[in-house]
């Protein structure tokens, strides 16, 4: 109890913003993906290999002449939060689309060399 002048209330935390993410804890890659939220927030972690083919007919739909996002993460009224780890070894261009009208967006971003990627 607090009440007790003996002993302190615990100590004040600060907002942690998001981790990095831990090559051991990734979800498994994927490519392509697309999310869009009207009224709420988006969070997560997402492992991105720009190498992965998606069959069409699995991707979402995007307006004639605009470019296809690696990830895309999009929401009208809500905050963004997001741990992407890339683990593409390609020089390849990766774009990634954050996007929100009414929120604030925090990303952490890493580059993951996988073992089957590296030649020694």
């Amino acid at each position: 109890m607090y009440g007790n002048t003996s002993e302190a209330p615990p100590p004040a935390y600060d907002t942690v913003p998001p981790k990095a993410p831990s090559s051991e804890l990734l979800p498994p890659p994927t490519n392509y993906v697309s999310l869009y939220k009207k009224d709420g927030s988006i969070k997560g972690t997402w492992t991105i290999d720009s190498r992965l083919q998606i069959p069409g007919d699995l991707l979402a739909p995007i307006a004639d002449g605009a470019e296809r996002h690696h990830l895309s993460l999009r929401s009208k009224d809500g905050a963004l939060s997001a741990n992407i780890a890339l683990v593409s070894p390609s020089p390849e261009r990766v774009t990634i689309l954050l996007d929100t009208k009414d929120g604030s967006i925090n990303l952490a971003l890493v580059r993951v060399a996988r073992a089957e990627d590296w030649h020694i």
